[in-house]
């Protein structure tokens, strides 16, 4: 991400060295976000943490309807209500429709995924106020490599840094595929629909995430997809249709 900043947006990345307190709270709660994420994916299973991961939306729905008056008209409009109930209930039929077990009993990994999912939604509207003041994917780069100062003695004191020497080729091309691609590209990004859609509606369009993750797995690893699926499926693209078309269009906030 620095590189690429350095040869597109060298004079944005140097001249928002000026607004460096702002990167402070953003990459603090990315720190905790990715160790707290984490850690609950080890905890649970890939069917719990799928689910509860979009508890994102009710956070952050809640904190715009309280704390942002610019987002509080998007969460009140009855488009928005039914178009993300719908994209919850798409949500549950994808992650649900390949006849997995939910286990329902409660540890450690699933309060952390409660957990991760408050920190999101304070991490989303930290974003949206530094990207007012600051190109997207500049405070990207500077929050994440902010970030890796605190990653690296969290691993050297807590973890194996070493890890990294004893596992084979395709484990490190996917941690580090995933870093740079997934976490890095993925959240500039993420940074930039934030600006041009604001929080809340940013938020909801990532509720279809798991319906392209059971695509992909279709291709990847032959996991076949079932009529459940694919039915919940075109009800979360329905439903983000729902969200832009009548509520976007009229609440997208100025870049």
């Amino acid at each position: 991400m620095l590189i690429i900043a350095l040869i597109f947006w060298r004079k944005q990345l140097f001249a928002a060295r000026r607004e460096f307190c702002r990167f402070l709270l953003p990459t603090i709660l990315v720190f905790a976000f990715q160790i707290v994420w984490v850690q609950a994916i080890y905890l649970t299973t890939p069917t719990i943490s799928s689910l509860l991961s979009k508890l994102d939306i009710v956070f952050v729905a809640l904190f715009a309807f309280f704390l942002f008056k610019s987002e509080r008209k998007i969460v009140a409009s009855r488009y928005f209500i039914i178009g993300a109930t719908m994209a919850l209930i798409g949500v549950v039929g994808v992650t649900l429709g390949s006849s997995q077990h939910l286990e329902s009993e409660f540890n450690l990994g699933i309060g952390l995924l409660i957990l991760r999912a408050l920190i999101w939604a304070s991490y989303t509207f930290s974003i949206k106020n530094l990207v007012i003041k600051v190109e997207p994917f500049v405070a990207a780069t500077w929050v994440f490599c902010l970030a890796s100062i605190l990653f690296l003695p969290t691993v050297l004191f807590l973890g194996d840094i070493y890890a990294v020497t004893r596992v084979d080729f395709h484990t490190n091309l996917i941690l580090f595929g995933s870093g740079a691609l997934c976490v890095g590209l993925g959240n500039a990004c993420n940074y930039t629909a934030i600006k041009h859609l604001g929080a809340t509606l940013q938020t909801t369009m990532l509720l279809i995430i798991p319906f392209f993750v059971a695509i992909l797995s279709y291709f990847i690893f032959d996991e076949v997809l079932t009529i459940a699926q694919i039915a919940s499926g075109i009800l979360i693209i329905l439903s983000c249709w729902l969200i832009m078309r009548k509520v976007g269009t009229n609440s997208v906030p100025p870049s």
